[in-house]
C-alpha cells in the first residue's frame, strides 16, 4: 500500500489500475475504486464480478498482479487492519459469546486469560452496538441470526477503521436485520466506514450512501445512492433492466420421492427439522429456500442417511423405506452429495 500523497481527502481507500490474473482467468482489469469516508460503500455485481477479488486484495489477503492501493493512513491500517465480515461464520460453537469475540486477541495476565475482564469488555461491547445478548452464553446455543451479530461485534472489537461486510444479512431475520442496520448507522456516526456487499437491492437502497458496479472483472459505474433506483443497478450489472432467460415447458413424470413428517432434533433437544412433508415427480425441480440455520443441509443430509436419529415416513419409487435412517443405497438413488469448499460439510444437486 502507498502513502496517501495525492489522495483524494474524502477519500479513505483508492486504488488506481489495479489488476488481478489468475491463470487463464482476469478476476480484475484496471479497476479505478474510491472508498469515502465514513460512508456506506455498496459494492455490487452479479457472481464472479470481481467483487471477493477487490475485497481480498483490500485486506491484504491476497496480492495484485498489477496497480496501487492507496490508504489515508498507512499506520493504521497496519496497527488495526481492515475488518472484514464474510458470510461463513468463523466462529467457535462451545465457546462462550465472549470467548468468540476475543479468540486470537485474548485479554491475558502473565499468560493466563482473563476470563472475568473478557466478559466486561464483551458486555460494554455488545451494549454498545446494542446487541441483546448475554456475554457469557455458549456461542452453540445462539441462533444463526444471532451468531452472525457475535461476528460483527468480534470485529469491531479491533477498533477497525475500515469494515468490509460481505452478504451480513444472509442468516438474518427481518428483525435481526433491523438491528443490524441500526448498528451501521451507529459506526458511521462514530466515523467508521464501511463497503457493504449484497444482492439484496432493496437493502442497498436503504442503507448504502453511493454505490459501485462490478462487471467481469471491471468498473463498469459508480454514483450517490440517492441519485439512483433498482433498475440503473439492474442495467448496470447486466446490461439491461430486464434479464431474460431460456425456458421451456417439459413434461413432468410420476411421483418418485414422498417424504411425511421428517424430523430430527439437535443435541440441545430443538428441531432442526420439524415435521417436513414434500413430494417430488420425476423432471421436477424442488427449490429449498430458507435463511442459515432454517435446516436445509439437515433435511438433505437426512435424506442421505447421515443422521441416524431422524424420523419420517419415505417413499421411494412407490416402495416405503422400512428402516430408518434411510440405507445408503437408496439415497444414492435419489441424491448425489458434492464437497463444500466453504465448509466441511455437502450441497446437494
Amino acid at each position: 500500500m502507498n502513502t496517501p500523497r495525492t489522495m483524494n481527502p474524502v477519500n479513505v481507500i483508492e486504488t488506481r489500475a489495479l489488476s488481478k490474473q489468475y491463470p487463464g482467468t482476469a478476476a480484475l482489469v484496471d479497476v479505478d475504486y474510491k472508498v469515502r469516508r465514513g460512508k456506506v460503500n455498496v459494492l455490487i455485481g452479479e457472481n464472479g464480478a470481481g467483487k471477493s477479488t477487490l475485497m481480498k486484495l483490500l485486506a491484504d489477503a491476497e496480492t495484485a498482479t498489477s496497480g496501487e492501493i492507496w490508504i489515508t493512513d498507512v499506520r493504521s491500517a497496519e496497527k488495526h487492519g481492515i475488518g472484514i465480515i464474510f458470510q461463513e461464520l468463523n466462529l467457535f460453537p462451545d465457546m462462550t459469546v465472549a470467548e468468540n469475540i476475543f479468540a486470537g486477541n485474548e485479554i491475558t495476565n502473565s499468560g493466563v486469560i482473563r476470563s472475568k475482564m473478557e466478559n466486561h469488555q464483551a458486555k460494554v461491547l455488545l451494549e454498545r452496538l446494542r446487541i441483546p445478548i448475554d456475554a457469557r452464553t455458549r456461542l452453540g446455543d445462539l441462533y444463526v441470526g444471532q451468531q452472525q451479530l457475535v461476528e460483527i461485534a468480534k470485529v469491531l472489537s479491533k477498533h477497525i477503521k475500515v469494515l468490509i461486510m460481505d452478504e451480513p444479512t444472509s442468516a438474518l431475520s427481518k428483525a435481526d436485520v433491523e438491528i443490524f442496520f441500526k448498528i451501521i448507522r451507529q459506526l458511521k456516526e462514530e466515523g467508521v466506514t464501511v463497503i457493504y456487499i449484497s444482492h439484496r437491492l432493496e437493502e442497498i437502497m436503504a442503507i448504502g450512501d453511493c454505490i459501485t458496479v462490478l462487471c467481469n472483472g471491471r468498473l463498469v459505474a459508480e454514483d450517490e445512492i440517492a441519485n439512483i433506483d433498482i433498475p440503473w443497478i439492474i442495467e448496470a450489472m447486466v446490461g439491461s433492466s430486464k434479464k431474460r432467460f431460456a425456458f421451456e415447458q417439459h413434461t413432468i413424470g410420476e411421483e418418485v420421492l414422498k417424504v411425511k413428517d421428517l424430523s430430527l432434533k439437535r443435541s440441545n433437544g430443538i428441531y432442526a427439522v420439524n415435521h417436513v412433508s414434500f413430494s417430488v415427480k420425476a423432471g421436477e425441480v424442488i427449490g429449498i429456500y430458507g435463511l442459515m440455520g432454517a435446516g436445509r443441509t439437515e433435511l438433505l443430509e437426512s435424506l442421505l442417511g447421515a443422521h441416524p436419529l431422524v424420523l419420517s415416513e419415505i417413499e421411494l419409487a412407490g416402495k416405503a423405506i422400512e428402516d430408518m435412517p434411510i440405507p445408503k443405497s437408496a439415497s444414492k438413488r435419489v441424491l448425489r452429495s458434492c464437497q463444500k469448499t466453504a465448509r466441511n460439510k455437502a450441497w446437494f444437486s
